[in-house]
């Protein structure tokens, strides 16, 4: 599941079925309200910036994109080149600005290309439960979690919403959290959704050192 022709293959797969989007669980309506107090005040004045790490050919940042009024940045990576081509396909009568924008970039989230401390929220939704299920995954979710955790701003916040319990997932995150001089707190939160699973919201908020 770490190679990028899998990938290609799944997502040119479904779309010559003629599937639009494709959820591997957890849609934006499940969890829209949980997400809601970490979203902006409508009157900020500096655009909001997110990032949806793993977004696949989800409708989920297109319709967060919509829902957020406030000025706001929001970039979804993917290292499949098929799901971004297909999504910026989809979204090229999204309405844009200087300081509303939504912007579909091919790029491994082991290896992000912005700098640090630039983003208000990081969203994973069920990308580190993929790569957690290669041979190397534990090293590889090292590595992306880290990454996320760089580019989010101080008291930013980095969301997982995953389906691995909490007891094998906020080890992990406790783990990494502990080697950076910036202070981290960890929590998670259950959610229920529309079709009767049970899956988990787990926040990382970045905040100053002690």
């Amino acid at each position: 599941m770490s190679k990028q022709s899998t990938w290609n293959r799944f997502y040119k797969m479904r779309q010559e079925k003629g599937e639009k989007s494709f959820d591997w669980f957890v849609k934006y309506d499940d969890i829209k309200e949980s997400l809601e107090q970490y979203m902006p005040n409508d009157c900020a004045v500096q655009p909001f910036q997110l990032l949806d790490i793993g977004c696949g050919t989800s409708d989920f940042s297109s319709k967060l994109f919509s829902d957020i009024k406030a000025s706001k940045l929001l970039y979804c990576i993917d290292f499949s080149q098929n799901a971004i081509s297909h999504l910026v396909s989809l979204n090229m009568d999204s309405t844009t600005s200087l300081d509303h924008q939504i912007q579909f970039i091919i790029a491994d989230a082991t290896s992000l290309p912005f700098t640090s401390s630039t983003f208000d929220l990081v969203i994973d939704k069920g990308t580190l439960d993929a790569v957690l299920r290669n041979d190397n995954g534990a090293d590889m979710a090292v590595s992306a979690i880290s990454e996320a955790i760089r580019v989010l701003k101080t008291n930013g916040h980095f969301l997982q919403i995953s389906d691995e319990q909490p007891d094998t997932r906020f080890e992990l995150l406790q783990q990494i959290a502990m080697k950076y001089n910036c202070q981290l707190s960890v929590n998670f939160k259950q959610i229920d959704t529309s079709f009767g699973m049970e899956y988990f919201i787990y926040t990382i908020n970045k905040t100053v050192s002690s």
